[in-house]
């Protein structure tokens, strides 16, 4: 793992870690859909608008993405894309709970950080 001294990213060997977020490089498939501003759930953070990528299910601190011009959501059967020729910042809704997370320009795949149930003997998807 690398530690980017400027915002303290974690950049993981197969992606970018966000609390239990995981953003990964990615090809963009030709047959992804692009979303519209209205298919995203959204929320006003620091006076800006920002899309919900992870949702917080218990302190209401979302993980989420920044919106400007140039960043762009997709989906393909249930799987979401997020792209922008700029850099694309990801953030919590609360800023103390987790460092703002710079990634460069490109497509991402988003995804979520799992971990093994003992009891049910099965994987499941990290919640806040």
């Amino acid at each position: 793992m690398k530690q980017n001294k400027t915002n303290k990213t974690v950049a993981a060997p197969l992606g970018w870690l966000h609390g239990e977020c995981v953003l990964r490089q990615a090809v963009l498939p030709t047959d992804a859909r692009e979303l519209s501003i209205a298919d995203l759930k959204r929320v006003g953070v620091a006076g800006e608008m920002a899309a919900i990528i992870a949702d917080s299910e218990t302190t209401g601190n979302h993980h989420v993405v920044m919106l400007d011009d140039t960043v762009k959501f997709f989906e393909k059967a249930g799987t979401r894309f997020v792209t922008s020729r700029d850099s694309i910042k990801v953030r919590c809704v609360l800023k103390d709970r987790h460092d703002e997370m710079v990634l460069p320009a490109g497509t991402y795949q988003i995804g979520f950080q799992q971990e093994y149930d003992y009891l049910t003997q099965s994987l499941r998807n990290v919640r806040d």
